[in-house]
């Protein structure tokens, strides 16, 4: 979902291709209709227990915002920001030495390992492996009310697709390294142990006894995927007597263009390959065209679409605009589909098309 904090005051000409005879006028001026738009929570300043670890502990960077991010859209079904204030998350006791190993902090929710003081390097590294770490982070935030009480909790539970081994060193400083991929049943059925783990020790902290504890669970992507990783699994519960029933969450990203799209919707991936090509055929210049989509269940609820391009005069990205609105409203009537043009890591121009809207566009100042 795109939301843009600017206003402007001026109308650019979109909605046909170059060859048109007729061009339709969209005009932009300082609304921002069109644009779908999300109740954001208001943020209160507190300083985290957890603050820095999550920079350490999660390998993606695309990760380490998305943990945070998609844990607030998810909390809006039980603490919706119309009634609560978001404040980052400062009362659960010792919540940031859990994420360790259990042989290193007794608190740690992680398997012990037990190296012995002479081990070499080719020892600790086969040990690790043995037993790799499946926890990496536990996000938690706390929703309150205009008195700063609490009135609920969010937990993410972040696993680790890929246990990365890389603090060993020998005896010459040589450091070595190692990775392990953890099967996702193994991980699910651990994030689950976790969660209900953290649950008993929130409950067993007074002040937070009966507080409702929203948990999710969540896979972080390797080191090297260009799309993050996803909430798999989630639970609420509002009192210390209620058991854990799980649900699935069915949210996700996808590439596009990509065989997956091409599996859920051949006609949508098609539409982008032939755009490019499209492109490629009417303008003498280097581009990539490349997004994601976002999944719920098996339905595409969403694709935002990044095209970088050479850089243009003005005048020739205005007809550059009026050339791919089309385009880009014939993608799809059934979801959101927005396209960031961007020259030089710069935003140049964004279009934004919405079911039975006319096409939002935008224009960045010269």
């Amino acid at each position: 979902m795109v939301l843009i904090f600017a206003s402007f005051s001026f109308t650019i000409v979109a909605g046909c291709k170059m060859e048109d005879k007729e061009k339709e006028e969209i005009g932009v001026e300082h609304s921002t209709s069109g644009i779908e738009e999300r109740s954001d929570y208001q943020i209160l300043p507190n300083y985290g227990d957890t603050r820095g670890v999550i920079v350490q502990e999660i390998y993606n960077p695309l990760d380490v915002s998305n943990i945070e991010v998609e844990l607030m859209n998810l909390s809006q079904q039980y603490f919706p920001s119309t009634k609560f204030f978001y404040r980052e998350g400062n009362t659960i006791e010792n919540i940031s030495k859990w994420h360790k190993r259990e042989s290193v902090e007794p608190e740690g929710l992680n398997p012990p390992i037990d190296i012995p003081e002479d081990a070499g390097w080719e020892i600790r590294l086969k040990l690790e492996k043995e037993s790799p770490k499946y926890l990496a982070f536990i996000e938690d935030q706390e929703y309150v009310d205009k008195k700063g009480t609490i009135k609920g909790l969010s937990i993410g539970v972040v696993l680790n697709s890929t246990y990365y081994i890389d603090k060993i060193t020998d005896d010459q400083g040589l450091k070595h390294t190692d990775l392990v991929e953890l099967d996702a049943k193994f991980l699910k059925k651990k994030g689950k142990e976790v969660g209900e783990e953290v649950l008993h020790r929130i409950r067993e902290q007074k002040d937070l006894s009966t507080v409702p504890v929203f948990i999710a669970l969540y896979i972080q992507a390797n080191k090297n995927s260009t799309l993050p990783g996803n909430y798999f699994a989630s639970t609420i519960v509002n009192d210390n007597q209620q058991p854990i029933k799980w649900d699935d969450i069915n949210r996700k990203e996808i590439s596009v263009p990509s065989k997956t799209l091409g599996k859920i919707s051949k006609e949508i991936n098609d539409k982008i390959t032939y755009l490019k090509e499209d492109i490629e055929k009417h303008y003498n210049m280097d581009f990539s065209l490349n997004g994601k989509g976002r999944m719920d269940h098996s339905n595409i609820k969403e694709i935002s679409l990044e095209l970088s391009i050479d850089p243009l005069s003005y005048p020739s990205l205005v007809g550059f605009v009026q050339y791919i609105t089309p385009e880009i409203s014939n993608l799809s009537q059934d979801f959101p589909v927005t396209l960031l043009i961007t020259s030089i890591d710069k935003p140049k121009a964004i279009i934004i098309c919405n079911k039975n809207q006319k096409p939002f566009v935008h224009i960045y100042n010269r």
